[in-house]
């Protein structure tokens, strides 16, 4: 019998990750407090009775209890009394020290363009962490974020405040305490030159868009499409602030008066 060609079809499979039996119980735990099954405040049962209830050894409910307290989602009041944080609006304990002094930081006079590029690097990355790392429950804070920035195009504070939370919702989902870290701390830099460029013009329709998009794309579970979304969308800011005749080089922190807004913004 001839031998025939045969040529390979194609598989739409994904990447295979293998989670060990802690972080399987993280996420559950992390999955009840993102769909508000857990609320903040909320006391957790005992180390015992979390290990008979889900199968597993008592070292692995402690771990994972370790993991999700790192990551700022639970609080030990006490030796036998844990409880769940806020960790969506709470900036974790742990990250404290990484922080560090943002007086400090807006001293060194940062840039329009050192924000670009610091965004450029983290917002695709932890975008496509979130997207692989996500359960069900953690679109939820995304969707009531972007249903609010909605009705808010025309309060551009709101809505700057509503843009942080949604970027830093997605570095929260990524579940990476360093990212999650660099995400903050961008986001309390970013705010000051953002401060009149975002009300004029199309800057909120368009980074809503954008926004939407993502959320899109994540839901979907398809990481690399949201990545490229989140990519271009830090580029599209660029060239919106480009287009807008703002200095690409102008320090944009805070100055001692207070006021905040990039030198050339029209205020009219």
């Amino acid at each position: 019998m001839p031998r025939r060609n045969i040529v390979p079809i194609g598989l739409s499979v994904g990447p295979i990750v293998h989670r060990t039996a802690y972080e399987q119980l993280a996420e559950t735990i992390r999955g009840q407090i993102l769909s508000g099954e857990l609320q903040p405040g909320d006391r957790l049962p005992t180390e015992l009775h979390m290990a008979e209830q889900a199968g597993v050894s008592r070292s692995t409910v402690r771990e994972a209890i370790r993991s999700l307290q790192e990551a700022g989602w639970l609080e030990r009041l006490s030796r036998k009394v844990l409880v769940v944080r806020d960790a969506r609006t709470t900036a974790p304990h742990r990250l404290s020290g990484l922080e560090g002094d943002m007086t400090e930081i807006r001293a060194d006079r940062v840039t329009f363009r050192d924000l670009y590029e610091a965004a450029l690097l983290i917002d695709p990355e932890v975008t496509r962490l979130a997207t692989l790392r996500a359960r069900p429950g953690d679109f939820e804070p995304l969707a009531a974020i972007l249903a609010e920035q909605a009705g808010s195009l025309d309060d551009y504070v709101r809505w700057m405040e509503l843009d942080n939370a949604f970027h830093i919702t997605i570095a929260t989902i990524a579940a990476n305490i360093p990212l999650l870290a660099a995400r903050r701390i961008l986001a309390d830099l970013q705010s000051p030159s953002q401060w009149e460029f975002m009300r004029h013009g199309n800057a909120l329709p368009m980074a809503y868009a954008f926004h939407q998009r993502i959320f899109e794309k994540m839901t979907a579970g398809d990481e690399e499409s949201a990545a490229f979304v989140a990519r271009k969308h830090v580029i599209e800011c660029r060239d919106a602030w480009l287009e807008a005749g703002l200095d690409y080089n102008v320090p944009t922190a805070s100055d001692d008066t207070g006021e905040q807004g990039p030198p050339g913004a029209d205020a009219g």
